[in-house]
């Protein structure tokens, strides 16, 4: 699986799913459904405030603020969580 898409479902259950898209509350300005991801092309955009970005450690880094060794962290974690699923 996609570890941007596992780190999605996890984060944001309540993000829905519009065709390969998923729109969810954006972080950044607050606003509901109006951060579009792209976990497939890994791309994100906010269509009221214009947050984006096209790599999921720059999405995770926006998202909790952190250093890109601790959103590396957090990915990682995410793997090694579902090898033993």
């Amino acid at each position: 699986m996609n570890r941007f898409l596992a780190y999605l479902q996890h984060q944001f259950p309540q993000a829905k799913r519009q065709g390969e898209e998923w729109l969810l509350d954006c972080f950044s300005c607050g606003k509901p459904r109006k951060l579009g991801v792209n976990p497939f092309k890994e791309t994100y955009h906010c269509f009221r405030c214009g947050l984006k970005g096209h790599d999921p450690l720059q999405f995770i880094q926006d998202h909790l603020r952190c250093s890109p060794v601790e959103a590396f962290r957090v990915l990682k974690g995410l793997q090694e969580a579902r090898s033993f699923q």
